[in-house]
């Protein structure tokens, strides 16, 4: 573990400390930045596959109604229905 000291606005510490159960604040400090942290990955993550899907690589998922059938048939059968 290691201390870190950060500064607050003063209506963000006042509220933190009238919401977070005394003791627990370094706990919710410490999941909020995780949670934040995963958005982050997740958001550079989406950015890195951008473009990654060709409607022409996938014929079989050209309307709504095509992925309602293919989630369907995952959640039915476990199996990956390509190209039915």
């Amino acid at each position: 573990m290691k201390r870190v000291t950060v500064t607050l606005p003063d209506d963000l510490s006042d509220e933190l400390h009238s919401e977070v159960p005394k003791g627990q604040l370094s706990a919710f400090i410490t999941e909020a930045a995780r949670r934040h942290l995963g958005w982050i990955r997740q958001g550079k993550a989406l950015e890195a596959g951008k473009g990654a899907w060709k409607d022409e690589n996938h014929p079989d998922l050209q309307t709504p109604e095509d992925t309602v059938r293919f989630v369907r048939a995952l959640r039915e059968g476990g199996e990956w229905p390509v190209g039915e």
